[in-house]
């Protein structure tokens, strides 16, 4: 009888155990929103219909069984199906907003003009939307990034997106209407994006400040930290200028990542620090190579020299902030000669 006993007792364990875990899913999920947009039937149109958009829509629903999912089929203007989501849910709240979008894509690089419309005599208006776009089964065009504003007027905590289209340049004209065609860009290798690294000193359509900025915000942190993974560097600068209360600019990375590829490398030095073969986003988990030589102490010293220097010219730095801080990319006009 002990041996049922106990079985008895694990059994109400187990489902007490199985009740408090679902009700932590409930409480987590509160909140939780996803909108899919699923694009396969584009008859009618120049674009080929996709056969594997309905699986990647069970996908996706499974996924996000935890959230309170919205499906359009067949989006003719993507445009008004998400402002009409927008407007159903703008007094929500929303803890996380998911989109995701399956469907034809293109990074578009023609620019549509009407000669009616003119900003000035020199200046025309383009007419449709350019850079990343999501193809509506009609043919129209909705940018990337008017999405993202879009649905931050829903004002959730976190707002993420995954985008399952073509990101190819290049959209076929239509009728009579006049287009410019974008200087070509060249794409790159799938092998060498691998290899590349860029870290933006500021976030996209903002200004980069002459005070305070990413280089010497990135130099404070080098300063404190030493070699740092570079991984880190965008999430240490922003926190450091948080830190001093400076809110006017966040820096961001474009790094592919594919396993490892780029988590063990430093900043400045690579080969600076070794990996202990169960290396975490954590420079406490690094092991520093210790080798002295002869110079050790000239660079010591050198490095408390540039210290100084720095806060010297921080100082100098600071006091314009309020004053003549301003774009990098104001215009200088030239002197007559």
């Amino acid at each position: 009888f002990g041996i049922f006993t106990e079985l008895k007792n694990w059994s109400t364990v187990v489902r007490n155990s199985r009740k408090d875990r679902q009700a932590r899913v409930k409480i987590t999920s509160e909140g939780m929103k996803a909108l899919i947009i699923l694009n396969g039937d584009y008859s009618g149109t120049s674009q080929k219909n996709l056969l594997g958009v309905n699986a990647d829509g069970e996908c996706m629903r499974i996924m996000m069984k935890y959230s309170e999912v919205e499906i359009v089929r067949n989006a003719l203007d993507i445009e008004k199906a998400v402002k009409k989501y927008c407007e159903e849910h703008k007094d929500t709240k929303p803890k996380r907003i998911h989109f995701h979008y399956s469907g034809h894509g293109v990074e578009s690089d023609m620019v549509q003009i009407d000669p009616s419309q003119m900003i000035d005599e020199k200046t025309f208006l383009g007419v449709n939307p350019t850079g990343g776009c999501m193809i509506g089964c009609s043919g129209e065009l909705y940018s990337v990034h008017d999405l993202k504003i879009e649905l931050l007027k829903c004002n959730p905590d976190k707002l993420t997106l995954t985008l399952d289209c073509c990101r190819s340049s290049g959209m076929p004209q239509r009728g009579n209407e006049r287009y410019v065609k974008l200087r070509h860009k060249e794409p790159i290798k799938i092998a060498d994006q691998l290899k590349i690294a860029v870290i933006y000193g500021t976030s996209d359509l903002h200004t980069a400040r002459d005070a305070n900025t990413f280089t010497q915000e990135l130099f404070k942190v080098y300063q404190e930290m030493g070699e740092i993974s570079i991984l880190q560097i965008v999430s240490k600068v922003n926190k450091s200028w948080q830190d001093r209360f400076i809110f006017h600019q966040i820096c961001k990375h474009d790094i592919i990542e594919a396993g490892d590829n780029w988590k063990c490398y430093m900043w400045p030095n690579p080969d600076s620090f070794k990996s202990n073969g169960n290396i975490e986003n954590d420079t406490d988990t690094m092991m520093v190579d210790t080798q002295e030589d002869e110079g050790q102490e000239d660079r010591n010293a050198e490095m408390r020299s540039m210290k100084d220097m720095m806060n010297i010219l921080m100082e100098k730095v600071v006091s314009l902030e309020n004053g003549q801080d301003g774009p990098r990319n104001r215009k200088v006009p030239r002197k007559q000669e």
